[in-house]
C-alpha cells in the first residue's frame, strides 16, 4: 500500500492499526468503526449502489461495522468537505463566538438568540 490508512470519518492516521482491520477495530481519534463500506476500495460515494462489487451484500448503513468478506480497506477515504463537525463548530463560533474574542455580554446573546428563533 502506497500511502498511509486514514480514518475515513476524521482523516487521523490508522497506519498502527492491525490488518486485517477486525470488525470490532474503531479509530483511536474518533472512535468509528473502521470497517464499514466507507473504509473499503470498492466505496463509490457517488453511486446509488455505493459497492463497486456485485457480489458484496448490500448493508443498511454504509458507515456501520459489517461481514464484508470483499472489504479492503484503502486510503483517502477522508473527505473534508463532508465533515460535519467542523460545520456545527464553525456555526456555535458564529452565534457564541470562538473563546478568544472578549466574551459577548448577556444582552448580546440574547439578542442573537431571539434572532435564530424568532418567527
Amino acid at each position: 500500500m502506497d500511502q498511509d490508512l486514514t480514518c475515513w470519518n476524521c482523516g487521523k492516521s490508522i497506519a498502527d492499526m492491525p490488518l486485517p482491520i477486525s470488525r470490532h477495530a474503531t479509530c483511536s481519534h474518533c472512535f468509528e468503526v473502521l470497517h464499514c463500506c466507507r473504509m473499503c476500495a470498492e466505496f463509490r460515494a457517488k453511486q446509488h449502489i455505493h459497492c463497486a462489487n456485485e457480489l458484496a451484500d448490500r448493508p443498511s448503513d454504509i458507515q456501520m461495522a459489517n461481514f464484508c468478506e470483499y472489504f479492503i480497506p484503502t486510503a483517502g477515504t477522508y473527505d473534508a468537505d463532508n465533515d460535519k463537525g467542523d460545520s456545527a463548530k464553525a456555526k456555535l463560533n458564529e452565534l457564541f463566538g470562538d473563546g478568544q474574542a472578549p466574551a459577548a455580554t448577556e444582552d448580546d446573546i440574547a439578542r442573537k438568540l431571539d434572532d435564530l428563533f424568532d418567527d
